[in-house]
């Protein structure tokens, strides 16, 4: 695989996962939906350890 494709695929999700943070955020103000607030927060720490998974892979092999 092609580090730069590598590179710009992380630097995307790294991207998505802080949207996704301040989305959170503002659901629990709004909402106060605490099961869901708390589902989102577990996707994001998986997408977490996936692009922290990636960069060892980029670092390793780059």
């Amino acid at each position: 695989m092609d580090n730069k494709i590598v590179s710009i695929n992380v630097d995307a999700m790294k991207q998505k996962v802080a949207s996704a943070r301040q989305s959170i955020g503002s659901m629990a103000k709004e909402r106060k939906d605490k099961a869901l607030v708390s589902v989102l927060e577990k996707g994001i720490e998986l997408s977490k350890r996936q692009l922290s998974a990636l960069e060892s892979v980029r670092k390793n092999f780059g």
